[in-house]
Order: structure tokens, then C-alpha cells, then sequence
């Protein structure tokens, strides 16, 4: 399914940050405008991989350490629409650490610093034998979802860096 296109550094700078074309992205085609913004951005940092897998469609751009995943129509009919970015921070095989600016600052960050910054989280989950995450609707005053994976599975370790984070 070669239906993602990526076209390189020559298109023209925008004044919108990438994540305004993120959020604007969000369940949206992969066909309309908003979407075509936030790929031609995402695009110039490499070609992905494209996978299949069930209902989904993932862009994997390994050695930039961000995933980006559609969701395909039980028909035949519609487009794919974006659910969901993944951006990695190290120790995430098969990703390196992420290299797209605005996206990778939020994989620098400490359990302490996320809840600092952002406030309690909406949800929160793990512990034991899986990894804690901490989830936040509305994030950032934006109609996006994220949700940070730590790398830890105590929720005594206030420093537990970030392992990935999830925008939906």
C-alpha cells in the first residue's frame, strides 16, 4: 500500500509549528490538506518504512525514532485516517532516539517534570511488571491526546525518563 507520500526539503516554510499541523492532523484523511502539511514536514527527515498490520498502517521512520499510524476503513471505500505518533526516545528497538525538533523535547523529559509542567495527568496506568505511563487529554490546550511511557516500573522513581510518547 503505497499510498503515503513524502516530499523532500523543498517545500515552503510555514509559520505553523508542527505541532499545530499535529493537532490539526489528528483523525483526520490521510488525504486531506492538514495531513499533507504534517507529512511534508515529518517527511523531509527521511523515506519510511510502510508496514500493514490489521487495520493499521504505520510509517516508520526508524532512525529518526517516530512511527506514524493510520488506521484503515472496514470498506474498501474512504481514506485512512491518522491515529496516532509515536515518537522514541533511546533504549526502543528498532528506533533510535528521536531527531525531529519540537517532537523529540517531550521524549527529554522526567515523570517529575511531565506533572511540573503539564499538571496531574488525566490517567495513569502500570507499575509492577510493566512499564508506568501517565496519559493527558487536551494536552497543551490543543484537541490532542499524549501519553508518555516511562522508563521505569515503580511509581516511587520520580526521575524515570521517558521511553516514548504517544500523541492520539
Amino acid at each position: 500500500l503505497q499510498f503515503l507520500y513524502f516530499i523532500g526539503p523543498s517545500h515552503r516554510q510555514m509559520t505553523v509549528t508542527l505541532m499545530d499541523k499535529l493537532s490539526a492532523s489528528m483523525g483526520k484523511s490521510r488525504d486531506s490538506s492538514e495531513v499533507t502539511l504534517f507529512l511534508l514536514d515529518v517527511g523531509k527527515f527521511g523515506e519510511p518504512e510502510l508496514r500493514t498490520k490489521g487495520q493499521y498502517v504505520s510509517a516508520s521512520l526508524y532512525n529518526q525514532g517516530v512511527e506514524i499510524t493510520f488506521t484503515i476503513p472496514p470498506s474498501s471505500s474512504g481514506s485512512c485516517n491518522l491515529t496516532a505518533v509515536h515518537v522514541y526516545s533511546s533504549g526502543t528497538e528498532p528506533f533510535q532516539p528521536c531527531t525531529i525538533p519540537t517532537l523529540c523535547e517531550y521524549t527529554e523529559l522526567t515523570s517529575s517534570e511531565i506533572v511540573s509542567t503539564y499538571g496531574e495527568p488525566s490517567r495513569k496506568g502500570g507499575g509492577g511488571s510493566t512499564n508506568i505511563w501517565i496519559e493527558y487529554g487536551n494536552f497543551s490546550n490543543t484537541t490532542l491526546s499524549v501519553q508518555f511511557e516511562l522508563n521505569s516500573t515503580s511509581w516511587d522513581d520520580r526521575d524515570a525518563k521517558v521511553k516514548s510518547v504517544c500523541f492520539f
